[in-house]
């Protein structure tokens, strides 16, 4: 971590060094990295199904998010016609 850099009173900011988070990084990927393979096959199908259900929500979500965009368009397209 680099030297905490005094602002105004009562203020103060941290900032990690490149190395820090490098070192971050790789602890992160030692631990997953130590997991042993039978721990991983049940929980590794329970999280692909968690994940493959949220994919169908986001799915159902930007749908809906198309059709609003499509609305707006619209509309937008006949509040033009009026202004000509």
């Amino acid at each position: 971590m680099t030297p905490l850099t005094q602002h105004p009173p009562a203020f103060s900011i941290d900032v990690p060094t490149a190395a820090h988070l490098r070192e971050t990084a790789r602890k992160r990927a030692s631990r997953h990295d130590n997991i042993s393979a039978a721990s991983d096959d049940g929980s590794l199908a329970a999280k692909i199904a968690a994940m493959e259900r949220k994919l169908e929500g986001m799915e159902k979500l930007q749908d809906k998010l198309d059709k609003l965009e499509n609305l707006v368009h619209d509309i937008d397209d006949r509040l033009k016609e009026f202004e000509a």
